[in-house]
């Protein structure tokens, strides 16, 4: 099966806890001294960050167009150095588009090292003081950051003047993109009350949760359909 024509999964919900070292002294302060802590409040959140969907419409489509590009150009060049160092899979990086390689192996190959295991796959990344792994590494620096639905949403005009916060949880706009399937494509961005996101419904329209499901339902089915076993 074509690896970008994957099943997508319910909830859909992005964002990032942000508890922890720049509150742990605080909160451990508040314990000792029984006062309450901000997941230990009853008092409802002032501003409470809602999802709204919408489909890519219009001259946001050529946006789109020349991000699926991109994204396909970064797994092209991913893909063409898995097969070279004889691997299964990878993992995408920050700082560049490839962070490791997987491996159906139970030591790592010369000139890797083992940093952990997914299944029965073992996720290696280059070893930096081996002759190998230092040319590994270059192959990895060749491959072009994937963009990402936070981009996207960017260059279609979601700019808040600060990310959506609901407690110590911070939100980012997440990208579904059914175009394998012939679907339409969705930004499902996290909004708030004064964010002064004002969205061009020539480029974004924004569609009812249900449309977004269905579509995904139906993207979905269409991937299951195409991985099934040919009867004889």
């Amino acid at each position: 099966m074509d690896p970008r024509q994957d099943v997508w999964r319910w909830p859909l919900r992005r964002c990032v806890d942000v508890r922890g070292t720049d509150n742990r002294n605080q909160r451990r302060q508040s314990l000792a001294a029984g006062e309450p802590t901000a997941e230990h409040r009853s008092e409802p959140v002032s501003n409470p960050v809602f999802r709204t969907a919408y489909e890519i419409v219009g001259t946001g489509l050529a946006e789109l167009a020349a991000h699926r590009a991109a994204l396909n150009a970064s797994r092209e060049a991913a893909w063409a150095v898995v097969q070279k160092y004889g691997a299964e899979g990878y993992r995408p990086g920050h700082a560049c588009g490839l962070r490791s390689l997987m491996f159906a192996a139970e030591m790592a190959p010369d000139g890797f090292k083992s940093i952990g295991r997914e299944g029965k796959r073992l996720e290696c990344t280059p070893h930096k003081g081996r002759a190998l792994g230092k040319a590994a590494l270059a192959d990895f620096a060749t491959v072009p950051r994937a963009p990402t639905g936070e981009t996207l949403a960017s260059k279609l005009g979601y700019n808040p003047s600060s990310a959506p916060m609901d407690g110590y949880k911070i939100y980012w706009p997440t990208l579904y993109d059914f175009g394998p399937s012939g679907g339409s494509a969705f930004l499902h961005i996290p909004r708030q009350a004064g964010d002064g996101f004002e969205p061009d419904p020539e480029v974004l329209a924004s569609v009812p949760e249900s449309t977004l499901m269905l579509a995904m339902e139906a993207h979905n089915a269409f991937v299951r359909s195409r991985a099934a076993p040919v009867a004889a």
